[in-house]
């Protein structure tokens, strides 16, 4: 399961972490700063060892992102993760949900 540091801090915009799985163009993480699409909210964008994610998902608990084929990436190796976003779309989704929550009651 990867680590969400993006519910804890949403303005890091760069991590050091361990890549944890590898499947095709598809690559998991330790820890991630990367929010994912999830309930209409769009995903961070970003980069794991300076290669573009192309996408990002969330399947149960784990998150996957998609890199461009031949990343070259090897699960155990040290990666760095970085952000051009300021704010995690995690913070954006949360404040969204409670102004919802407020609005509602």
């Amino acid at each position: 399961m990867t680590f969400k540091l993006f519910w804890q801090d949403p303005y890091l915009t760069r991590l050091d972490t361990q890549v944890t799985r590898v499947d095709g163009n598809d690559v998991t993480v330790a820890e991630t700063i990367f929010y994912a699409f999830s309930g209409g909210q769009e995903s961070d964008h970003g980069t794991i060892a300076g290669k573009p994610v192309l996408k990002a998902r969330k399947e149960g608990k784990e998150i996957f992102y998609t890199l461009e084929e031949g990343h070259g990436l090897e699960v155990g190796e040290a990666v760095t993760m970085g952000s051009g976003v300021t704010v995690s779309c995690a913070c954006t989704s949360r404040r969204n949900w409670c102004w919802n929550s407020l609005i509602r009651t």
